[in-house]
């Protein structure tokens, strides 16, 4: 498979598990998120977001905090 057909899948993914998460009325994807960020990551051989972040000295509670916003955005949408 390609990079950018992975790419694609992933966006796929993680539309979907909001979708699901909607759906099933929790409101919590994060745990998904995550979960199919890490097994992209060890499938791919590539350093996961969060060691992305880690790496750049960027803070992970700012950016999980920006994350949350983004999926109850998304989710009200």
């Amino acid at each position: 498979m390609k990079t950018g057909e992975l790419v694609e899948l992933g966006q796929q993914l993680r539309v979907d598990i909001v979708r699901a998460a909607d759906a099933a009325g929790s409101g919590h994807p994060t745990f998904s998120m995550s979960a199919a960020e890490d097994t992209g990551c060890l499938l791919t051989g590539s350093a996961s977001p969060a060691q992305q972040l880690h790496a750049a000295g960027i803070d992970a509670e700012s950016i999980a905090a920006a994350g949350r916003l983004l999926v109850e955005t998304a989710v009200v949408r």
